[in-house]
């Protein structure tokens, strides 16, 4: 999963990443509970930098969450 709030850097990133990524406008989706989502990643690539939840929160949230806790955050 991609998280950043740039729509560019999303959309770039993902079309690296090909089928292999989702990509998320923060927080939205990403800092939804994680029943809500629709897969649950294996990996993380979160911006550090964007507005209201940064980078580190978010990953603390994933963490804190039974679910995602095993995700890998970059």
């Amino acid at each position: 999963m991609v998280v950043d709030d740039s729509l560019t850097v999303r959309k770039i990133t993902g079309r690296l990443l090909a089928r292999e990524a989702t990509t998320s406008s923060p927080p939205r989706t990403a800092s939804m509970p994680s029943s809500s989502w629709r897969v649950i990643p294996d990996v993380m690539l979160v911006d550090i930098e964007m507005p209201r939840m940064d980078g580190f929160d978010l990953s603390r949230n994933v963490r804190a969450d039974a679910r995602t806790r095993g995700i890998r955050s970059s």
